[in-house]
């Protein structure tokens, strides 16, 4: 059983996800295994992939792990479907595109194993507009301590999960993620757990953000202002208002995968 597994959903950025991996490899702990989950990008991309992947193991010592899926089917549901399948200590997960400060799993790890209450711990972090038209620029995004707080205040950004490092047995509890969505289950996973295990969050910003045009959050499809991301915060909405603790543990489980798929493991040469 390793002791942190870092999942990195993955679709067409071959180029991007080895900086992701650069800076996750900045720490001192010993036993951390990446998972990258690709979502059946295109083939000259997975090629690539393949290669950068084999690379960067045959350079660290880290351990190195390639999954394919042979449809697309949003991270999600690749999430759910890592998470049935591996045995790890702690999980976090890091988009493709972004960048873990030095030595954040370290500090993460230690916060956890100080404080055996606390189920999943989140930081806060730099959001980084990158744009081809003006300067970029950037904020740093903090949060309540505690998220269950905030959300008893009517508040609904409670924590950024790529920034979270989660204790890998609270998966008993809440399955995963939902899987009958392509976006925004993190905001669905995060107000079950508040409600039935212990989350916090600390100010000091350990991940960054980068904001690009292309986005799952930024593009006319899946973004912020899209129909389909405000259709499903009308469903978040809902649960906001009927979620309660002290409820029957399987009202806290997930949807699970509407997809049928298959993701198989790629051995890395």
């Amino acid at each position: 059983m390793s002791r942190v597994s870092v999942l990195i959903p993955h679709y067409n950025q071959p180029i991007l996800i080895v900086s992701a991996i650069e800076s996750i490899m900045r720490t001192c702990l010993s036993d951390v295994q990446i998972l990258v989950a690709d979502d059946h990008s295109s083939e000259d991309n997975y090629i690539q992939l393949q290669h950068v992947l084999e690379y960067l193991a045959s350079k660290t010592n880290l351990n190195i792990r390639l999954f394919r899926s042979d449809v697309n089917v949003g991270t999600y549901r690749l999430k759910n479907d890592i998470i049935n399948r591996i045995d790890t200590e702690f999980l976090t997960f890091h988009d493709a595109d972004d960048y873990s400060v030095p030595m954040r799993l370290d500090c993460l790890y230690d916060l956890m194993n100080k404080n055996s209450h606390i189920d999943i711990l989140g930081t806060s972090y730099i959001d980084f507009y990158q744009n081809f038209h003006t300067v970029n620029s950037f904020r740093i995004k903090k949060f309540y301590r505690i998220p269950y707080i905030a959300h008893q205040l009517g508040k609904k950004y409670l924590s950024f999960q790529p920034s979270q490092l989660i204790r890998f047995s609270i998966f008993r509890t809440l399955g995963g993620f939902d899987g009958t969505t392509r976006i925004a289950a993190d905001d669905d996973f995060l107000l079950r757990a508040i409600h039935c295990v212990k989350v916090r969050n600390i100010n000091r910003p350990l991940y960054v953000k980068i904001e690009r045009e292309s986005s799952l959050t930024t593009s006319s499809v899946t973004g912020f202002q899209s129909e389909t991301r405000l259709n499903y915060i009308k469903k978040l909405d809902q649960l906001r208002n009927t979620i309660k603790s002290n409820l029957p543990l399987s009202e806290y489980m997930n949807k699970p995968n509407d997809v049928r798929f298959h993701l198989n493991e790629i051995e890395l040469k």
